[in-house]
């Protein structure tokens, strides 16, 4: 009889040990569930960071490809106004740098063949954009864009795009700057080359990219 019990006793889990073991169990799953996170934001972070400079790459190629070998005359940026021309084609911009949705009313950066020859300048003007292409990605926005003849036939050419909620962006030089209680209106990100993103949770869903090139029209005889 004595010996029943002894086995008895030793079949199965005490309380304690059961706590124990569910204790041990949930740190290595909370510290699985860490990892798969942070794997998850950096993930993220470097995918959104990469289509953003190659989108801001591809564009300031477009825009000096247009300028060097475009036959029609380049009609600078102007800072009153939301296009340029370059190569025969108007690129029309957001007044606001309104995040480009996908939805059309959301103009972005579009380009778009002229109407009409560019002659002294008299010909670029803002035009309706069907048979043109949205040259940004969905969730992002101009910053900053700047077409501008610094010697005969040369022009430097910047662009600044940033991706995300305007929530999550902000800029140094701005007055508050890029504190976490930064409160900032899509307005404030006009003409801001230095736009960024705020270093908090949820970064991972914004990226900002800027560019800088200098461009030589090709003579044409």
């Amino acid at each position: 009889m004595s010996k029943q019990r002894s086995i008895d006793r030793q079949e199965g889990f005490t309380v304690v040990e059961l706590m124990v073991a569910t204790l041990i169990f949930s740190v290595i799953l909370t510290v699985i569930t860490m990892g798969v996170l942070s794997f998850s934001n950096r993930y993220y972070k470097a995918v959104n960071a990469s289509t953003t400079q190659n989108t801001t790459r591809t564009v300031i190629d477009t825009i000096t490809q247009a300028i060097q070998f475009g036959s029609a005359q380049v009609v600078p940026s102007d800072p009153s106004k939301t296009y340029f021309c370059a190569g025969g084609n108007v690129f029309m911009f957001d007044d606001i740098p309104t995040k480009y949705t996908g939805v059309d009313s959301q103009m972005g950066l579009y380009m778009t063949p002229m109407d009409g020859e560019i002659l002294a300048g008299s010909s670029c003007h803002s035009q309706d954009r069907s048979g043109g292409r949205q040259l940004l990605g969905e969730n992002m926005r101009l910053t900053n864009l700047s077409v501008a003849m610094t010697a005969p036939n040369v022009y430097k050419v910047s662009i600044a795009v940033a991706y995300g909620d305007t929530e999550l962006l902000c800029a140094p030089s701005l007055a508050s700057k890029c504190t976490a209680a930064a409160n900032y209106a899509e307005v404030d990100f006009r003409d801001r080359p230095d736009t960024t993103c705020k270093p908090f949770a949820g970064s991972q869903f914004c990226a900002a990219s800027s560019m800088t090139t200098m461009v030589s029209k090709r003579l044409t005889n």
